[in-house]
This record gives C-alpha cells, structure tokens and sequence, in this order.
C-alpha cells in the first residue's frame, strides 16, 4: 500500500508557499517595529502639558488683537527669502518697531523658522528668512511683550500671499 515513490514534503511545492506567508509577515513586522523605535515622531510633543497650558496665553493674545483691531497682509517670497508685511489697527497705540513672525510646517518641524521683522513704514514690515521648498506655512506674528497674536496660513499656491488675523481657539490648540 505504500508508495516508495512518493516525493517526500519538504521537495513539494505547497508547504513552502503555506510558509511563505508567515515568514514574510514576521520579516514585514520586524522590519517596522525597528523603524517605529528607531525614529521619535517629530509631530509629537514631549512637553504637552505646558503647550496645553500655553493656549490660554494664546487665547488671551488673540482677544487683544481683536479689541486693538488688528489685521495684517504678508507676501512671502521662499526661493528669495524675503518677507513683506502690512498691518494695520483701529486704536491709537502705536506698532512696535519689530516683531516676531514663527512660521510653522504642518508635518515637516525641519521647515519650522522664527523671523524678526522690522518696520519700515508705519504699518509695513520687512524681513528676510532662510529660503525653503515649503509650500504651506502657519503663521504667527506676536508682539514684543506677548501682548496680542495674530495667525494665518501661507500658501504657495495661493500666490504667495496670506491674512493675518486675530489668533482664535482652533488656531490656538495646534500650537
């Protein structure tokens, strides 16, 4: 009843397709695993707690901004570098001489910049920034003493251009 002829298991072709399988899943798996510890995500924020507690600081900034009537228009030029700015307020206090303007990648921190720009005219502002292939800034123009923000979003594809506006609750809780 027995076939000396049989060809034994390990020579056949299916059981090494059936373990094929798992073996490519347990190489796949180990794989990621290596490059998920390998590498931190730059999105995630070691010190969330105290950015947590930042927002209402944020938030504060933003209401000032609103009561001083503060808007602005910016131009960004990232092959050359350059920045030009234009805010303009309905109170009678003056603009500061210079201020802060972070500009933000949404995913890519290594795009991340802070920019000091100088006022060149009452309410005309002009800088300079380390040129970028980014194509989308957030952006944050604060005072000097932190008093009021104003945010916006920058886009390339836009034409370069962006509004600032009083910072508010959503743009508030991605800082």
């Amino acid at each position: 009843m027995s076939d000396r002829s049989a060809v034994p298991w390990y020579r056949q072709l299916w059981p090494w397709l059936l373990l094929a399988l798992p073996a490519t899943a347990v190489c796949v798996g180990s794989y990621l695993a290596y490059e998920a510890y390998s590498k931190q995500d730059p999105m995630v924020d070691s010190h969330y707690y105290a950015s947590g507690q930042a927002i209402n600081k944020t938030l504060h900034a933003g209401a000032a901004a609103a009561k001083r009537g503060l808007a602005g228009r910016i131009v960004l030029d990232p092959a050359a570098g350059t920045i030009a700015m234009q805010l303009s307020h309905t109170d009678s206090q003056p603009l500061p001489p210079v201020l802060q303007l972070r500009l933000r990648h949404p995913t890519l921190s290594r795009f991340d910049q802070t920019v000091t720009v100088v006022q060149s005219a009452p309410g005309e502002y002009s800088g300079t920034f380390k040129a970028s292939q980014a194509t989308r800034w957030d952006m944050d123009v604060l005072s000097p003493d932190g008093d009021w923000s104003l945010s916006g979003v920058w886009k390339k594809s836009a034409g370069n251009k962006g509004v600032l506006e009083p910072t508010v609750a959503n743009e508030a809780a991605d800082d």
